[in-house]
């Protein structure tokens, strides 16, 4: 072992001896202080966005004001980052914001080690900033795919929101392609028979204005698990990620209206602090799960894992980040039970 990664263990182990030694008292900003306990005979799947888990190399394919040669992850942070992992203790984890499975696989080996993630698996989207989605198993992972330059039909319009768009008159592709796969849970974890799990990993275009991005994203991907489930009609299909928009929002509307459930969401109107997922005071990040995967969801096991977080009055861009500081999204999990019936 180097001395870098043995430093590296060393440091992500004191966060997480941090984390432990915090108050239980302190009401977190956002999220639930502690993981609900796993179910028993559970799995756990949930969804991270590492905000920006870049590595120290220059990218050649990505230049310009998307340079991405200075946007390497703090070493703090991906200490942050494995602390909330460990406490999340998700057996699936899909994952929004990274640069490479490379990037994924070293985050992995250097900060998750003997945690079980022993699969992993990301592939490029087509994003001109390089940003990808991945998953972390503790199972086996199959049939990955990605769809890149997606045609959602029509052009950009005149304006985005009220400001005039750069893009105008452009064909409307999508931002990030979703990435697909399927986890195989063995037998021994799903009630004796092996059991399949599909994971629509998705990142709508974020931005105030972008709204019509997003649903025509919606609308396109949509279609697509809709193709699989006429294929497929008994196959468990989870879409989750960083839909950019909240539950009320037309773009979020379009899944739940394609028959899908949001199993992580609660009351629109709840005020709770609990439930929100995002440093902006919003609930963006979704669990969504089909018709065949529903009744498989244990009931009240959804939860945001609260992670320190900037004050409500800090500038994001100038103020110094908290101590284990991971992200500006917390993770969101919910627990299954592996059985078809």
């Amino acid at each position: 072992m180097s001395r870098s990664t043995l430093a590296a263990l060393l440091l992500a182990a004191a966060a997480s001896f941090a984390i432990a030694q915090q108050p239980a008292t302190t009401k977190p900003r956002f999220g639930v202080a502690e993981p609900k306990p796993k179910a028993d005979a559970a799995i756990r799947v949930a969804t991270y966005n590492f905000e920006n888990l870049f590595d120290d190399k220059d990218d050649p394919a990505i230049s310009g004001e998307l340079d991405d040669a200075d946007d390497t992850k703090p070493e703090a942070q991906k200490q942050g980052l494995a602390a909330a992992i460990k406490r999340l203790n998700a057996d699936i984890i899909a994952v929004q914001e990274l640069e490479s499975e490379a990037v994924l696989l070293e985050f992995r080996d250097t900060y998750l080690k003997d945690l079980g993630y022993n699969h992993a698996k990301s592939i490029g989207p087509g994003d001109e900033r390089g940003i990808e989605q991945g998953i972390l198993s503790r199972f086996p992972i199959k049939d990955a795919k990605v769809w890149e330059n997606i045609e959602l039909g029509g052009t950009h319009p005149e304006y985005a929101g009220d400001r005039p768009n750069k893009l105008a008159g452009q064909p409307l592709k999508t931002r990030r392609s979703p990435f697909m796969a399927t986890i195989e849970v063995p037998a021994d974890k799903a009630g004796g028979k092996a059991y399949d799990l599909t994971l629509f990993v998705v990142h709508h275009k974020s931005g105030r204005g972008m709204e019509y991005w997003r649903e025509a994203e919606a609308k396109k991907f949509s279609a697509m698990v809709d193709e699989i489930e006429a294929s497929q009609p008994t196959q468990n299909i989870v879409v989750l990620g960083d839909f950019n928009a909240e539950q009320l929002d037309h773009s979020v509307q379009i899944w739940l209206d394609s028959g899908f459930t949001c199993a992580s969401c609660a009351d629109p109107d709840s005020m709770d602090t609990a439930h929100i997922s995002h440093a902006s005071g919003r609930t963006i990040d979704m669990i969504l799960v089909n018709p065949a995967l529903k009744h498989e969801v244990v009931p009240n096991s959804a939860f945001i894992l609260a992670t320190p977080q900037l004050a409500a009055d800090a500038d994001w861009r100038t103020a110094p980040k908290p101590d284990l500081y991971a992200s500006d999204h917390m993770p969101v999990a919910i627990d299954l039970i592996p059985k078809d019936e």
